[in-house]
């Protein structure tokens, strides 16, 4: 596995640095959200987190993870591993199906209401009150995603959502 390493500046403790992570069998630990000061780095959904900080983070807890990620102020450097079933841009999309779902699908983008979405219906809330609420129906958050036989998994194969409009498939390059 490649690894990679990103580091944002973290202006404060109280800074959002926009990353998200979740362990799935209590010792390994995948990002499920990229966004904020870490979107412009090269650290994806689905990436497997080794260290924070030097802080080896396989087996440690949510709480453990958070706090870490709360307390730093400056430099905050993430190193994690690219299993091998996360796809790059670019990679055709019938190749390598994430762990927990079938191959023969297809990679694409999946909308989501997640914090970016809720983060909106809060502004649309204070700017018009309670219909501000209906942003919440138009999804903003996005994810690399996998579907196959109507059902849609994340990057790292945990399963979302069956397969609907949110889903747009990756478009293939044309070649001569």
């Amino acid at each position: 596995m490649a690894t990679i390493t990103a580091t944002i500046i973290k202006e404060t403790a109280e800074s959002k640095v926009g990353i998200n992570v979740a362990s799935t069998n209590g010792s390994n630990v995948y990002v499920n959200y990229v966004g904020g000061l870490f979107a412009e780095t090269d650290i994806k959904v689905g990436h497997e987190v080794i260290t924070i900080n030097g802080n080896v983070v396989r087996g440690m807890s949510h709480d453990e993870i958070r706090a870490i990620i709360g307390t730093a102020v400056g430099e905050l450097t993430i190193v994690a591993a690219v299993p091998a079933h996360v796809v790059p841009a670019g990679t055709p999309a019938n190749q390598d199906a994430p762990g927990g779902a079938k191959t023969g699908g297809t990679w694409g983008t999946l909308l989501y209401s997640g914090p970016e979405t809720q983060r909106n219906a809060c502004i649309g809330c204070l700017c018009c009150c309670l219909p501000g609420l209906c942003i919440l129906a138009c999804p903003s958050d996005k994810m690399d995603a996998y579907a196959v036989d109507g059902k849609v998994y994340d990057a790292s194969g945990r399963y979302k959502a069956a397969q609907t409009a949110a889903f747009t498939p990756k478009q293939q390059a044309m070649q001569r």
